[in-house]
């Protein structure tokens, strides 16, 4: 039985030293309604731009700011909305902890700023929660 568990120890010892290590850092993007608009739209401009946010307008404005290209900026980045609240969280991954909160980071404030452009067509305004800082958990 010792024998037993300390060759599991070993082994899964072994395998956190070798396997890729990998960070994610998570960060919210708020939609809100202005003007005369009714509130209840920026639920569903937050579905929209959730979208926009791995697409390549966002990702194209997003890669100098993070330091990597569209493609690379696609495979580490997410988005993801909620059905009942106007938000739009914004999950970068990347090997390092830091790495993985510039690229978020870069996605959002590019989103930020495609959504303000195009904020006289849709009444609808976008602003970061919290900037994120690198994440300090493995995942």
């Amino acid at each position: 039985m010792t024998l037993g568990t300390l060759l599991g120890a070993l082994l899964g010892a072994g395998y956190g030293l070798l396997n890729d290590r990998e960070y994610a850092s998570s960060g919210y993007v708020v939609v809100r309604a202005v003007g005369d608009t009714d509130p209840a739209v920026a639920l569903g401009f937050a579905q929209s731009f959730g979208r926009m946010a791995t697409g390549d307008a966002v990702l194209d404005a997003a890669r100098r700011e993070a330091g990597l290209s569209v493609a690379d900026l696609r495979g580490r980045v997410r988005a993801a909305t909620s059905p009942d609240a106007p938000v739009i969280e914004i999950t970068g991954r990347a090997a390092r902890a830091g790495d993985a909160a510039r690229a978020a980071n870069a996605v959002s404030r590019a989103l930020i700023d495609v959504a303000a452009e195009a904020a006289a067509e849709t009444s609808a305004e976008l602003t970061e929660l919290t900037e994120l800082t690198p994440a300090l958990s493995l995942i």
